[in-house]
């Protein structure tokens, strides 16, 4: 069996992943405001990512790195807002975020668990911004973003394919919202 091997800079950190690609998307002045690695179907890790309230916590356990924020969240329910459910399968690893109770049920009674459970809008309405998830065909692996240009480079160069707007989340002026982290799984060897 032939394995390929990626070694990116990744905060700071050399990663050593199996099967993948490395990427850095820089800001308008040139600063890296996120960076990962791509992974093909096979290799240690096909989940790709989580989104966690305590990076440190991931970071702790050394399996995750942390990739920048993503939106934010209610912690509980408020007024115009739903749960949007954070599931894993153990397994694949993939971590899954749904706003819809029906994918939840259907997750749960396909090897999925649930995590966490925060709150979000359904509607634009209040300020919400849209989050946009993406999954990788053949890969058990779903990205979200709130920011359209990453969705399009996403489609367009790493072969992701465009699900749907997941929920809407609070802007950043929202007064209780907590930021949600993105943690790209890192290799620990063969």
């Amino acid at each position: 069996m032939v394995r390929c091997l990626c070694l990116t800079l990744l905060a700071g950190l050399i990663v050593v992943a199996s099967c993948g690609r490395s990427y850095v998307k820089r800001g308008p002045a040139g600063d890296i405001v996120e960076a990962g690695v791509v992974l093909g179907s096979k290799g240690p890790l096909s989940g790709c990512y989580v989104m966690t309230l305590s990076p440190g916590l991931q970071n702790l356990m050394g399996e995750y790195v942390n990739a920048g924020t993503v939106c934010r969240v209610f912690l509980t329910e408020r007024p115009a807002t739903v749960p949007f459910y954070h599931l894993e399968n153990e397994s694949s690893t993939d971590h899954l975020y749904t706003a819809s109770r029906d994918e939840a049920d259907k997750a749960l009674g396909g090897g999925y668990r649930l995590k966490d459970t925060y709150y979000v809008y359904t509607s634009p309405a209040n300020g919400g911004i849209a989050l946009y998830r993406l999954s990788l065909p053949g890969v058990p692996c779903h990205y979200y973003t709130t920011a359209e240009t990453t969705r399009d480079s996403l489609i367009a160069t790493d072969g992701y394919t465009y699900e749907f707007v997941a929920c809407y989340v609070p802007p950043d002026s929202v007064g209780g919202a907590r930021l949600l982290y993105r943690m790209k799984k890192i290799s620990k060897g063969p």
